[in-house]
C-alpha cells in the first residue's frame, strides 16, 4: 500500500519511532509520531495511510494547489531582494546584478508562475534559450542568481520542496562552458613608465605605484586613508581596512561609497615598496591642490574633489596613460584593465623567487583569521623583503623605445 503523493515516512533514530510527515494547506509540513509498538515499515505505511483516510487529509490535493497557487517567482523575488539588501555580506555590484538578472530575463519568463510548481523541462530550455542570446558568462551569472533565489526561498519556508530545482543535474548540463582567458600581466617596463614618466598626472603614478608594488585592488586602493600609511615605520607600511564600491549603475547612476574589502582576508598590513612610498611623498605635497587643505589621517589617500570617496574609471584611465607614453592599451589583443597590476605584482614575485606562502600572505589570499590584520616585525621584514624583491626604482626614467621594443618581444 502506497502513500499518496506529498507524505513521506521515516524512521526517527533517536526515538526509535516512525514519523509521517505530510503536506497540510495551514502548517506546511507538520509530523505525526506513531506509535512505539509499530517497528515494521509495512505496518507503519498501513497504519499511516489510515490514519489520514481517517482525519481527512490529503496531502496529494494540498501539495497540487500549492504547486499551482503558492507564492510566485516575482512575489519570492521581491522578498528575496529584500532580505539581501539588509544583508551586508552582500556586495551592492552583486545585488545590482541580482537586479538586472531577475528584471531582464527570469521575471519575464517565470515571474507569474508558482515558484513551487516549476517543472525541469522548462527550466532547461530557459538555459538554451539564453545561452543563444547571450555569452556564456551572462548565462551562468543568471542561472546562479535563479539557483540562489531558489535556495533561499526553499530556507525561508516560501516554498516548500525537497529539492532546488534549478540545481538539477539536467538543468546544470544546458549550461555553457566558459572559455579559458589568458590573465593579462603587464611587463615590468610598462609599469616603471606609468609609476616614473611626468607626462602622466602624479595621483595616477601613485595609484599605479601602490596597485604594482602591492597587489591592492582598485577599490581597497581607492579605500586607502592617509592615518592607514605609516611611512616612518621601520618597515613602511600601510594597512588595507577598507574599500570604496560603486553603489547602483556604473558611470553616471552610480555613487562612490566606502565599505569593508572584499573578503576576510583582503584585511591585511602590506609593506611599502621603495617606490611606493617615494610616490605617496610627493602626492601628499600635491594633495591639497584637490581638496584645498592639508590632508588630516582620516582623509583619503585618492578622493574626489572636495575629498569624498571616489572610484574613477581606472582601466580607461590606465590605458589613456599608456597611449600617452607611446605604449598600446592592449597585450595580445586584449584590453589591458587596471586589475592586472594584480596578477602582474603575483607574477614578479614568482619570478623574484619569493616563497609560496610569502606570495599568499601578500595577495590576502593567507589571513588566518579575521582579526589578524598585524604582523609581527619579524614577518614584516620578511614580507618587505618580498615586496622589494621587485626591480622598480622610485621614479626612475625609462626609455620608451625600449619599453616597446621589449613588449612587441612578448
Amino acid at each position: 500500500m502506497s502513500l499518496p503523493k506529498g507524505t513521506s515516512l521515516f524512521w526517527r533514530k533517536s526515538k526509535k519511532r516512525w514519523v509521517l510527515s505530510y503536506a497540510d494547506p495551514v502548517r506546511g509540513q507538520p509530523q505525526k509520531v506513531l506509535p512505539k509498538e509499530i517497528v515494521r515499515q509495512r505496518d507503519a505505511e498501513t497504519w499511516a495511510f489510515e490514519w489520514l483516510r481517517v482525519q481527512g487529509i490529503r496531502p496529494d490535493v494540498v501539495l497540487t494547489q500549492r504547486r499551482e497557487e503558492g507564492l510566485s517567482v516575482a512575489a519570492c523575488a521581491e522578498k528575496w531582494i529584500a532580505l539581501r539588501t539588509k544583508d551586508s555580506r552582500v556586495a551592492p555590484a552583486t545585488l545590482t546584478n541580482n537586479r538586472l538578472h531577475l528584471d531582464k530575463w527570469i521575471l519575464p519568463r517565470f515571474g507569474t508562475r508558482a515558484i513551487a510548481g516549476l517543472e525541469v523541462p522548462e527550466l532547461r530550455a530557459f538555459i538554451r534559450d539564453l545561452r543563444e542570446q547571450r555569452a556564456a558568462s551572462t548565462t551562468r551569472n543568471v542561472y546562479y542568481t535563479f539557483f540562489t533565489l531558489y535556495a533561499d526561498a526553499m530556507a525561508e519556508g516560501w516554498v516548500n520542496s525537497p529539492a532546488n530545482l534549478v540545481a538539477h543535474p539536467a538543468v546544470q548540463r544546458e549550461l555553457p562552458e566558459l572559455e579559458a582567458r589568458a590573465v593579462v600581466r603587464i611587463p615590468i617596463e610598462w609599469a616603471r613608465v606609468l609609476m616614473g614618466d611626468e607626462r602622466i598626472a602624479l595621483e595616477w603614478r601613485a595609484r599605479y605605484a601602490v596597485a604594482f608594488t602591492s597587489g591592492a585592488r582598485d577599490g581597497e586602493i581607492a579605500g586607502l586613508r592617509w592615518g592607514d600609511v605609516e611611512m616612518e615605520a621601520e618597515p613602511s607600511v600601510f594597512r588595507i581596512q577598507q574599500a570604496v564600491a560603486i553603489i547602483g549603475a556604473k558611470g553616471e547612476g552610480g555613487f562612490a561609497k566606502v565599505k569593508g574589502p572584499k573578503t576576510k582576508g583582503s584585511r591585511r598590513t602590506m609593506p611599502l615598496h621603495p617606490a611606493a612610498k617615494a610616490a605617496l611623498v610627493a602626492w601628499r605635497e600635491r594633495w591639497p591642490e584637490l581638496v584645498g587643505r592639508r590632508p588630516r589621517a582620516e582623509d583619503l589617500v585618492f578622493p574626489g574633489p572636495g575629498g569624498g570617496p571616489s572610484r574613477p574609471k581606472s582601466a580607461a584611465q590606465m590605458r589613456e596613460d599608456l597611449e600617452r607614453v607611446g605604449l598600446p592599451g592592449e597585450i595580445r589583443g586584449q584590453a589591458v584593465e587596471f586589475r592586472a597590476t594584480r596578477a602582474s605584482f603575483a607574477t614578479w614575485l614568482e619570478e623574484a623567487g619569493v616563497a609560496e606562502g610569502v606570495r599568499k600572505r601578500l595577495m590576502g589570499h593567507a589571513v588566518r583569521d579575521v582579526t589578524e590584520r598585524h604582523y609581527t616585525a619579524r614577518e614584516l621584514e620578511q614580507l618587505a623583503r618580498a615586496v622589494a624583491a621587485i626591480p622598480i626604482e622610485p621614479l626612475t626614467p625609462v626609455l620608451l623605445s625600449s619599453a616597446h621594443a621589449d613588449c612587441c618581444r612578448r
